[in-house]
């Protein structure tokens, strides 16, 4: 499976000092790799390049990883509607409406549980639950716990046949 991860073009990998959500997608692209997968990290500041480099790659699935970048999603699920796109937050602080207001991230959080054309993937099974207990669309709530546990909900990348 060719799976792109788009990210905005400040981040720099390999990852350098402590970005937890940084070194998350670095540790999933290398994991996904060990399992055949074709993974490519897209740094853009853009959404116009962002589009030309998606169009040029044909990938299978698209997985936005930073929260600041979902007002993107709509245009590139518009452009891009027969690939499976999905989100994850890494926000540490989901569960707590006062910290979301305040550091920007309720717009967000709104939008994702909502949306019923994005995968939303949970990286902790606190935000799965609070997704499911906030009437989030049930059939687009994914967990994934890979290189963490083996009792994985769901795994959006199967191993590559």
């Amino acid at each position: 499976m060719k799976i792109a991860f788009p990210l905005p073009g400040t981040v720099e990998f390999p990852p350098n000092g402590y970005q937890p959500a940084v070194q998350c997608v670095w540790n999933l692209k290398n994991e996904l790799e060990k399992r055949c997968h074709d993974v490519h990290i897209i740094l853009f500041k853009k959404i116009e390049r962002l589009i030309e480099i998606l169009e040029e790659g044909e990938y299978d699935f698209i997985h936005f990883h930073i929260e600041t970048v979902f007002m993107q999603l709509n245009v590139v699920r518009r452009k891009f509607s027969r690939t499976p796109i999905a989100v994850t937050s890494h926000y540490p602080h989901l569960d707590n409406p006062r910290m979301r207001k305040a550091d920007g991230i309720e717009p967000f959080y709104q939008w994702s549980i909502r949306n019923n054309r994005v995968y939303n993937i949970a990286v902790r099974d606190s935000d799965a639950a609070l997704f499911e207990s906030e009437g989030g669309n049930q059939y687009r709530q994914l967990t994934m716990k890979l290189g963490v546990s083996r009792s994985i909900r769901f795994d959006p990348y199967p191993e590559k046949k």
